[in-house]
């Protein structure tokens, strides 16, 4: 009997697919997309946050940081439509969400399969059937200097 995988999340950026544990999901938002100027007013935008910080969003009586995945790894801002959705993952100190262009299914994969990429954050890519998935290292890609700091500030307000 072959021994099966963990359950990964395949959601995508405009220019690339990725996958995520699911047992690291609270669960997925769809955003309210207005129109082209007029975005989920659930979100809302904090000045001070750096740019790739989408803003907050509260969900069941908590602050949960918004972020822009694609923004956060390319500076280029996702285009918004209908399908965008907000995926809240569990963290270690702070629930969070990744703003994605789309998600599309959950799949299994083998973990001995991945490869570590060496880039600015810690990555991992997998190939299944022949499609290429990036594992991004939620945890670590969020101890960015600028993250932790919206995050530190955010969990203070809430434990007050």
């Amino acid at each position: 009997m072959k021994k099966k995988g963990p359950k990964f999340l395949v959601f995508y950026t405009s220019e690339e697919q990725f996958a995520i544990n699911i047992r690291d999901i609270v669960i997925i938002e769809k955003v309210d997309y207005q129109g082209e100027n007029q975005y989920d007013k659930r979100i809302k935008k904090v000045n001070s946050y750096p740019d790739y910080i989408e803003g907050i969003f509260s969900y069941k009586n908590r602050i949960i940081p918004v972020i822009e995945f694609e923004y956060f790894l390319s500076q280029k801002k996702m285009k918004r439509h209908s399908e965008n959705k907000i995926i809240i993952i569990k963290g270690k100190n702070i629930d969070y969400g990744i703003l994605v262009n789309d998600v599309q299914s959950i799949i299994e994969l083998k973990l001995d399969t991945f490869i570590q990429l060496y880039k600015e954050f810690p990555l991992h890519m997998t190939e299944k059937h022949g499609e290429v998935y990036i594992i991004p290292d939620l945890e670590d890609m969020l101890n960015h200097q600028h993250i932790k700091e919206v995050f530190k500030n955010i969990q203070g307000n809430q434990s007050k």
